[in-house]
């Protein structure tokens, strides 16, 4: 399906405040890319002819890498980049319906009056980009971020964005613990990495098939190496419950007793992660499942120190709200507790 959205006063105005001047009047120059600094070039667009892709000629690149962003040809189509659509308005001699905004792949674009694309150029030197699942460039508002943002690039493999950080879309499973043990990592000092066998024991883990469910019965150290040996970070206390939300919990701000694993879904034991759909936080359009309840996950608070935030299987209403700490835990291995990795900020 195709997108266009019709820009208005307000949406000129943001693209204002992200980048000055965006759209080419008349046919003229477009803006380069990035500002100009690193796109390539200005991007022509000839009244009633083909017109040059934006920021170097020739047909655009998807910023994803999701094939072909611009068409060649007046009137032609583009075709889907990324999570986006863009496509021709069937306009003779124009690329894009006049005067509409518009994204190819996570880039946002401006069409001017006569249909020309003008690539925005950057805002207080970082570059704007549209979130991952909404093409809207006036009911949110455009990203601006820097060149190691990961909104601007892409997560590492099951990881999403949260703006300036990548975190675990789930939490660390007993499966992929186990394939990360079957590599014999060996970290310095005293940290064991296995799960305590007694807390592995206890009724509320889960003991038939668990390969999905949260790793529970780990220390806060392992969490620690585990992220660190596999090319990320453990999540810091302010990272999770950012991740969470800005409501109180990652759903909105009213609590609901099924939404997420806790002791009101009545399961009394951890779940398959991400198996509770509605338990997900659409923090800049990515999707974090369980940042409430299921189990409780370590973040870092300083040098050694560490909390337990989220709640678990076994938290009320106040335990599962974003940011909710759980008491007494110093790291120690829990039934309850599990973990999941971050990027740095």
């Amino acid at each position: 399906m195709r997108r266009y959205l019709t820009v208005t006063l307000a949406g000129l105005a943001l693209a204002a405040a992200c980048g000055g001047s965006n759209a080419a009047k008349d046919g003229g120059l477009g803006a380069a890319p990035n500002g100009g600094s690193d796109g390539g070039g200005a991007a022509a667009a000839e009244p009633g002819g083909s017109g040059a892709a934006p920021g170097g000629g020739g047909t655009a690149p998807a910023p994803d890498g999701g094939g072909t962003a611009g068409a060649t040809g007046g009137g032609g189509t583009a075709g889907q980049t990324g999570q986006c659509e863009t496509g021709s308005a069937g306009t003779a001699g124009s690329f894009f319906t006049p005067n509409t905004a518009f994204c190819q792949g996570r880039t946002p674009m401006i069409a001017d009056v006569k249909g020309f694309p003008a690539q925005k150029p950057k805002c207080s030197g970082a570059t704007p980009y549209c979130t991952v699942v909404d093409c809207d460039a006036t009911t949110d508002p455009l990203f601006c971020c820097g060149g190691k943002t990961p909104i601007c690039q892409s997560c590492p493999q099951g990881m999403v964005s949260v703006g300036t950080y990548c975190i675990d879309q789930f939490e660390v499973t007993r499966a992929g613990f186990a394939a990360f043990l079957a590599t014999n990592p060996a970290p310095p000092g005293s940290c064991s990495l296995a799960p305590d066998a007694d807390c592995m024991k206890h009724p509320e883990v889960c003991q038939g098939d668990c390969d999905q469910h949260p790793q529970v019965c780990v220390p806060a150290c392992v969490a620690f190496w585990f992220c660190s040996l596999t090319g990320k970070q453990e999540c810091t206390a302010e990272q999770l419950a950012s991740a969470c939300g800005t409501s109180s919990y990652p759903y909105g701000a009213t609590y609901e007793p099924t939404a997420c694993n806790g002791v009101d879904a009545g399961k009394a034991t951890t779940a398959p992660v991400g198996s509770f759909a509605k338990c997900a936080s659409s923090a800049l359009g990515a999707q974090p499942f369980d940042l409430s309840g299921n189990v409780s996950e370590w973040g870092v608070v300083g040098p050694s120190q560490y909390e337990a935030l989220g709640g678990s299987f076994v938290g009320d209403q106040d335990a599962l709200a974003c940011g909710a700490k759980a008491p007494g835990t110093n790291g120690n291995p829990s039934s309850h507790i599990g973990f999941r990795c971050c990027t740095p900020d």
